[in-house]
């Protein structure tokens, strides 16, 4: 009945409870097996003649309880009454599976019987019994409520008890009352033994008792908060699941939001009081018996496929008069291990090897998801110890929750339980199966490198010659521990022994100094291009006391290897069956790279070249060069009668060049306008070296091919005139040319002007415009 009345009270009028995922790593993942010996007995339905309402909370909790069974535990409840006689029970226990539809678990408890009749301890030995069968592997609980004394002697309940949890059952021991008697209480152990003098301590007894079974926790109301939505609470750490239980008479509770998703209950499941009267009562005491007809909830489970993060959440709830909400932290427990180097390591249930050195060891909790440490309002590590069996021997480290403790482990299996003790009475174990590795000595190599020159400069090895036996020596050197003396390794160590080696470049195509090593330079930049990217093969031949470190080409030979300055790294794994070495350390090398009678020969064809390029590029940039495009503007000078009464025509034209690497441009320019003014064509060429276009120069190499036209004579350029064959040559991009039109259809030819000009960008998008002027003068006249 005590049983019975602590999960009521837990669950009717918790001001928190909720079970911890994590509150035992080694909980957070078994099944349970719940044994529950309920006190049926006639003093919880009238006592001294006055009846109460006792049987009917009791039952109303075992709802509760039932209700919160995970699918994989297992609750067996074992009433008092029925184990009168031998723990041979004269009607089975109640079996409620967690894998049941949440509704029929409830249903189950809902229609058990009160049988009314006294506290026999062949209950508790029966339940004991039952699990006892238990595989391994699963949590067992055995909770004992009651009201009154057993019909055995305290001290051989007591014993009995004991006895149970060397077992590994964990015992919770619940009395009521003033002058009933109680066991002595062993934590360490696993027995808990609990008081409430009066019916006012009853609700904070059952609630401290549920939070060890369930391992959940009830969100402090200061974390709730009721709002215009329903109800609104935060976590600040992230939980494997949530419970709301609302009281009240038909409650509705919606879905969870406020996370990256929102969640439907799981389960909804709805508790109420029993009115199925103790049958061994007449009908006319039964209208006497006391129903409290106020119990009546509804019990709403959310969970996710992996943790519900931290976060602020709001989920409507129809009354939220009496709520309470319940939570899983999502936490585990983990050692944290630092050598004398620094280095840190996670020693938990996934370790499969530890190194065998010295450590200062601290234990803290982690997010079950990220392993990050958890810094939290709502869970506290208070005590964490470590019991492990290495090397023949048993230890206990305590403390690790405060600053740690140093540890050094022996060669050979590491086995033990880690256990932190958590607010709330919870914890959580973590079984260590390791193996630790021998013993870790060190030491140093002694690093022999080979010296080979050419062309003046000293290297290790060469790269024509990289195959001809030149070989690094290795020498290894081991230091004791103890004494700290280096010795050389024995033939044990010698024949298990392993040196790897890498190698990274460290300045590649590197050669010698001065003048030397800027022609490597340049070699190197021009012909090996990815040298960087290259490698040497390194293999190891042992030779006594010694390792020889010998190099090869890569790929196909010299052509695929590196060459130049690089770093060798030496990694040498010997041991023994009792201990282990490891040396790590590094030497420069330096690969010479082909002798100067291969390098020469391409070098000098290369400079070849590049002088021919940079002599291309100085004569290219150092030409003379015309102007892109020539403005030439007509004008008829004289009034003739006919078509070509004057006017003027402006015409801008691309210049056709010929192109040449070094000589002077030159191009053809047309000096007819459109079939009505004919000329003989300009051959011109460039006369200055200028990159600006608006400044270029040009010279008339053919300018007495107009002086040799009679019809078209006189010829002035500039104003002076020019006579057949004469070879004048001016010098100025902006001449004028005046002469007679031979293609005039009057009598008498006009004066025409030709004068040119460099016009910029900007000036060449008006010419359309100022042709189309000159058109309509010309029309005009």
């Amino acid at each position: 009945m005590a049983v019975l009345v602590l999960v009521l009270v837990m669950l009717w009028m918790a001001a928190g409870w909720v079970p911890s995922a994590a509150a035992a790593v080694e909980s957070m993942g078994n099944a349970r097996q719940i044994a529950v010996v309920y006190d049926d007995s006639g003093s919880m339905v009238r006592e001294d003649n006055v009846y109460t309402e006792n049987w009917c909370r009791a039952k109303y909790a075992m709802e509760v309880f039932a209700a919160m069974l995970k699918k994989e535990d297992n609750m067996s409840i074992f009433p008092m009454s029925a184990y009168r006689n031998s723990v041979e029970s004269s009607r089975a226990p109640v079996r409620i599976q967690g894998s049941m539809d949440a509704d029929q678990r409830v249903q189950t408890v809902h229609e058990m019987d009160h049988l009314s009749q006294g506290t026999y301890f062949n209950s508790v030995k029966a339940a004991c019994a039952y699990l006892e069968t238990v595989e391994q592997g699963q949590d067992r609980w055995l909770i004992v409520l009651t009201d009154g004394e057993f019909d055995t002697p305290i001290e051989q309940v007591e014993e009995y008890l004991r006895q149970a949890a060397e077992q590994g059952i964990k015992v919770i021991y619940f009395v009521m009352g003033e002058g009933t008697q109680s066991i002595g209480q062993a934590p360490e152990l696993g027995i808990y033994s609990y008081r409430v003098e009066n019916s006012e301590e009853i609700l904070s007894g059952i609630i401290e008792v549920a939070n060890q079974v369930f391992n959940q926790r009830a969100l402090d109301h200061s974390y709730l908060k009721e709002t215009a939505y329903g109800l609104e609470f935060t976590t600040d750490i992230p939980v494997w699941d949530l419970t709301i239980f609302a009281q009240g008479q038909k409650i509705e509770i919606g879905a969870l939001s406020g996370g990256e998703d929102t969640l439907q209950a799981a389960t909804q499941t709805e508790v109420r009081y029993s009115d199925k009267m103790p049958s061994n009562y007449t009908p006319e005491e039964q209208q006497n018996i006391l129903v409290d007809t106020n119990l009546e909830g509804i019990l709403a489970s959310f969970s996710s496929e992996g943790t519900i993060p931290a976060g602020t959440y709001q989920v409507p709830v129809s009354d939220l008069s009496n709520v309470e909400v319940y939570y899983t932290p999502a936490v585990e427990i983990e050692l944290l291990m630092e050598d004398e180097q620094g280095n840190q390591y996670h020693l938990n249930r996934q370790t499969a090897e530890v190194d065998n050195r010295s450590y200062h060891v601290t234990a803290q909790l982690v997010d079950a998801d990220s392993g990050e440490p958890v810094r939290s309002n709502l869970v506290k590590l208070e005590s964490c110890t470590l019991t492990y069996s290495n090397g023949g021997e048993t230890y206990t480290l305590t403390g690790l929750e405060q600053g740690g403790t140093a540890v050094k482990f022996s060669s050979g299996e590491l086995m033990g339980e880690l256990l932190a003790q958590l607010d709330w009475q919870q914890q959580i174990r973590v079984p260590i199966e390791s193996v630790v590795g021998p013993e870790v000595w060190t030491g140093q190599l002694e690093v022999v490198l080979p010296q080979v020159s050419q062309d003046g400069a000293t290297y290790q090895f060469l790269l024509d010659t990289l195959e001809d036996g030149s070989a690094v020596q290795v020498v290894p050197q081991i230091q004791n521990p103890e004494t700290g003396e280096l010795l050389a390794p024995g033939a044990e160590e010698m024949a298990s022994a392993v040196l790897e080696v890498r190698m990274e470049a460290a300045d590649p195509g590197s050669a010698g100094s001065g003048a030397l090593g800027w022609l490597y330079r340049i070699y190197a930049a021009l012909y090996e291009r990815h040298l960087d990217d290259r490698e040497i093969l390194w293999t190891t031949q042992p030779d006594g006391n010694q390792v020889l470190v010998l190099p090869h080409y890569a790929g196909q030979g010299a052509d695929d290897t590196y060459y130049g300055k690089a770093v060798l790294w030496l990694d040498w794994t010997s041991g023994t069956a009792d201990h282990e070495v490891h040396i790590s350390q590094s030497c420069e090398v330096n690969i010479g790279p082909p002798p100067l009678r291969q390098v020469l020969p391409r070098m000098i064809k290369a400079m070849c070249l590049l002088l021919l390029a940079l002599a291309a590029i100085l004569g290219f940039i150092r030409k003379k060069r015309l102007p892109a495009r020539l403005q030439v503007t007509l004008t008829v000078v004289e009034k003739t009668p006919g078509i070509f009464a004057g006017g003027e025509f402006e015409r801008e034209m691309a210049i056709h060049r010929k192109f040449s690497v070094f000589r002077a441009e030159e191009a053809r320019i047309n000096m007819s306008f459109g079939g009505k003014i004919s000329a003989p064509a300009l051959h011109i060429r460039a006369a200055n070296r200028c990159l600006n276009n608006k400044d270029r120069r040009f010279e008339i190499l053919n300018i007495e091919k107009f002086a040799q036209v009679g019809s078209i004579q006189p010829v002035y350029v500039d104003g002076k005139e020019v006579k057949p064959g004469d070879n004048h040559r001016p010098r100025n991009s902006k001449i004028k040319i005046t002469c007679r039109s031979n293609t005039c259809k009057g009598s008498i030819p006009p004066t025409c002007e030709f004068k040119f000009g460099i016009r910029s960008k900007k000036a060449a998008k008006s010419g359309s415009s100022r042709r189309k002027r000159g058109k309509s003068r010309r029309h005009g006249r």
